[in-house]
């Protein structure tokens, strides 16, 4: 898997008629390397995210828990709750919106979180893990059901859960929702560090680090969450929020869509302050909110994402998102193909039918 930072952004519109995207202008002088990326000690745990009620029968709701990675494959009887992290989710709101021109469904789940710990946390971000042998089809999701309570174990169905920000209706169409655009793109070799480090815990966190997650922010819109003090957290500096977000294409009959799924994430902190441009982002707002948490914060774009320039330096792109599968062999992907001569840096009319958006 080839990829480079570029200049610009690149740049892709809809060809009149036809349906194909236009090839993006080719990438200029690269950025700089990569920052490092956390160490074990950065790690806070492995993170279990719960949510049901999507779209039919009971109300939404979600959960999150910390649990004890004790083997590679997790079982309800090996995974055990971890009360001791000292981050707390203490409220939840779980919404979807269906967009019928384009059979989508997007679900998006907010967690309230205090923290009281007396550790401060810069970029509180959430690594999605596949577990080989629990997880289905590479991905990070497993045990989906539908709304009349039947299993759903294709790993088709799981890789067509894709990741996004939080969506909401304006006007008369569905856009990202500013204060819940918590989207985080990874590169590939960052993924990779992760995997690593994850396995150096005791016990190790073994498993296949996905190229995308999610990252909390303060209550004044910031990323950073203060620690608490002695043990509790009182005011609003030490509390923030996490959007996850998905979306997947609906089925006939309404009722066999995933309804119930469960998630895992690695979940760490962060040096690198970054702003993901998804599929579905207004470029130029995506801008305006890395702009709004510092001149210098990254902006992450996958594909040929659009977008306006922005300093070099700030530019940090990958051709194909994994999102499901490992490295070597990725089973689902956002962006272009791994080994598409796009990713070379070769731009023609012939790779635009390597595009892929879900």
């Amino acid at each position: 898997m080839k990829f480079r930072p570029a200049s610009l952004l690149l740049t892709a519109a809809l060809l009149s008629g036809c349906g194909q995207f236009q090839a993006p202008a080719e990438p200029s002088t690269p950025g700089p390397p990569v920052p490092g990326k956390p160490t074990s000690e950065d790690i806070v745990g492995l993170l279990e995210i719960k949510i049901e009620g999507i779209g039919e029968g009971a109300p939404a709701k979600a959960e999150a828990r910390f649990i004890s990675p004790t083997s590679l494959k997790l079982t309800d009887q090996s995974s055990t709750a971890v009360t001791d992290t000292g981050l707390n989710f203490t409220r939840t709101r779980v919404a979807f919106v269906d967009d019928e021109t384009q059979g989508t469904r997007y679900v998006t789940s907010v967690f309230d979180l205090s923290n009281t710990t007396d550790r401060a946390f810069a970029n509180l971000t959430l690594y999605a893990v596949s577990i080989p042998g629990t997880t289905l089809g590479g991905t990070a999701v497993r045990n989906i059901f539908d709304a009349l309570g039947n299993a759903i174990t294709s790993p088709e169905r799981a890789q067509g859960m894709l990741p996004t920000h939080g969506m909401r209706f304006e006007g008369r169409g569905i856009q990202v929702s500013p204060t819940n655009a918590d989207l985080q793109v990874f590169m590939p070799e960052e993924a990779a560090a992760m995997k690593t480090q994850a396995a150096a815990l005791t016990p190790p966190l073994n498993g296949d680090v996905l190229e995308y997650g999610f990252v909390a922010r303060n209550l004044s819109g910031g990323r950073s969450i203060a620690a608490g003090s002695a043990g509790v957290c009182s005011v609003d500096a030490c509390k923030g929020t996490f959007t996850i977000g998905y979306k997947f294409l609906k089925e006939s009959p309404r009722n066999v869509n995933p309804w119930a799924f469960t998630l895992y994430f690695v979940v760490a902190d962060e040096t690198d302050t970054r702003v993901t441009v998804s599929s579905e982002d207004d470029p130029a707002a995506a801008i305006t909110r890395a702009n709004a948490l510092s001149p210098t914060s990254q902006l992450a774009v996958f594909g040929t994402n659009t977008a306006t320039t922005v300093a070099n330096s700030r530019i940090r792109w990958t051709c194909t998102l994994r999102t499901a599968g490992p490295a070597e062999s990725p089973a689902k992907y956002l962006g272009f193909a791994s080994g598409s001569t796009t990713c070379n840096g070769v731009w023609t009319t012939s790779n635009w039918n390597d595009f892929y958006w879900r």
